[in-house]
């Protein structure tokens, strides 16, 4: 009776949990219409896609779900000529656009080349990592805010114009109370850190993504199969798609200060879908509708 009484506890707990996320999902997307819109209201008119040949990217975090997907759109786009990928590892998308750069970012003795990023474009930061992975809260903090602060920095020095991010829905990088011991508050204030450590650097343009629930195609996690299966969710191609497209339209008024924020799933995928990729020469306008 007690064991039953216990998983009856548990279903009832997971299901008013997936409930609340379900209902902040629709919450958040909505608001992200209103970030995006801000954003747009200092653009005039949203942006349009520009075909250029010739583009290049700096490209962190390329090994992780969103990044190899990232990458792996770059390498297909025929406007995209040459990624510098920076890394722990050689990643698995291989193609002679491809650039790698193998170095531990965590090792402050290590020292990014920036004259071999001159002449690059556009500066995707798709690093991320869970705090298990890490090992501990400090190297999650490490490794989303530190890694992400020192190579903005290399790529705001080498003359990039045009940083992106995959952050989470959530962010607060002002968030008071967030102690190491509740990841949940900690992870927020912590990604949202690391929004900043983009922002604060004086790119001309930032564009952020909060992406809600990220479904990967090889997600091992049991709850995040379980949450997928149950609840909104984004593939991450859908997400490496929008950034690339987001990369690929005309840039905003030199006078826009404030970084665009596409938040929440709905948006993102409206982003996705917006253009085919490098398949044709007319410009398509992004639409919020």
């Amino acid at each position: 009776m007690r064991v039953g009484a216990k998983l009856a506890g548990l279903g009832l707990l997971l299901a008013a949990t997936l409930g609340a996320l379900s209902r902040l999902e629709d919450v958040e997307e909505k608001l992200g219409l209103a970030y995006a819109r801000q954003g747009d209201e200092k653009m005039s008119e949203f942006r349009q896609h520009e075909r250029r040949q010739g583009r290049t990217a700096l490209l962190i975090g390329a090994t992780g779900a969103t990044g190899s997907k990232v990458l792996q759109e770059l390498v297909d786009r025929e406007d995209w000529t040459k990624v510098v990928v920076i890394g722990r590892r050689d990643p698995k998308v291989q193609s002679e656009k491809v650039t790698s750069i193998v170095m531990d970012m965590l090792d402050k003795d290590a020292k990014i080349d920036t004259a071999s990023l001159h002449g690059i474009d556009h500066f995707f930061n798709c690093i991320g990592t869970t705090r298990a992975d890490a090992g501990s809260a400090d190297k999650f903090h490490d490794i989303e805010v530190g890694i992400s602060e020192r190579v903005a920095k290399a790529a705001k020095e080498a003359g990039i114009s045009h940083a992106s991010v995959v952050s989470a829905q959530g962010a607060d990088p002002d968030r008071s109370f967030a102690p190491k011991w509740f990841h949940p508050l900690f992870y927020g204030k912590t990604i949202g850190l690391k929004e900043r450590a983009l922002t604060s650097q004086g790119f001309p343009r930032v564009t952020i993504f909060r992406p809600g629930m990220l479904m990967r195609p090889d997600a091992s996690r049991t709850l995040e199969k379980v949450a997928g299966a149950i609840l909104p969710s984004l593939d991450v191609a859908l997400l490496a798609r929008a950034m690339v497209n987001d990369a690929e339209t005309t840039p905003p008024p030199a006078t826009s200060e404030e970084p665009v924020i596409f938040s929440g799933n709905s948006l993102i995928k409206k982003l996705a879908a917006t253009f085919a990729p490098s398949t044709s020469s007319s410009s398509t306008t992004l639409s919020q509708e």
